[in-house]
């Protein structure tokens, strides 16, 4: 008995076709909502986590890291004597060597950074530092140390370019935590 050649899909095949169709479609709406770029709320875990990375080298090396803030970079550093070796322990070192460095997202802009906690439930406005550069010290117990005498932490502001959406990160100065929270 000879077999008849098929027309048309399978319900099985149409399914899988529509199932791809709405992934690439819902895949395609997100990414056209931000123009292909990062919101300030995943702008503000990403450094959140670039921070804690910091704090963790610190830790994990028993030696001092700091954080190099700039508009569009964030910069992990090590500490270094004269023959740029790593300096062990609390003792001040002569400079810093960069061991990893992050770029800013797109769509995501570092505002400005204030080494205090603002500690504001919405309302406070930075202005913008368009030369921004700060350093964050994490000592190898974990802890920050700050220049601002009485500081007990630090503030990074990020937004959008139209200031949209606002997320402020706190690093607190006893543990090294940082957070992000959501307005300034």
């Amino acid at each position: 008995m000879a077999r008849r050649a098929q027309r048309g899909f399978t319900l099985i095949e149409l399914m899988v076709v529509l199932a791809i169709v709405v992934v690439l479609t819902l895949t395609l709406a997100t990414m056209s909502a931000t123009g292909g770029e990062a919101s300030p709320r995943a702008g503000a875990e990403q450094v959140t986590e670039f921070l804690q990375i910091a704090r963790l080298r610190a830790e994990g090396n028993r030696q001092r890291h700091r954080v190099e803030i700039k508009n569009s970079t964030i910069e992990i550093q090590e500490a270094v004597d004269a023959a740029v070796k790593p300096v062990l322990g609390f003792a001040n070192p002569i400079g810093y060597r960069v061991v990893q460095s992050m770029t800013v997202p797109g769509g995501v802009v570092i505002w400005n950074a204030d080494l205090t906690v603002a500690n504001s439930a919405g309302g406070a406005n930075p202005a913008q530092n368009a030369a921004l550069t700060a350093n964050i010290d994490f000592k190898p117990d974990g802890s920050v140390e700050l220049p601002t005498a009485g500081a007990t932490g630090a503030t990074i502001y990020i937004t959008d370019p139209q200031q949209m959406s606002k997320y402020r990160i706190f690093i607190f100065k006893v543990t090294g935590n940082s957070m992000a929270r959501e307005n300034w």
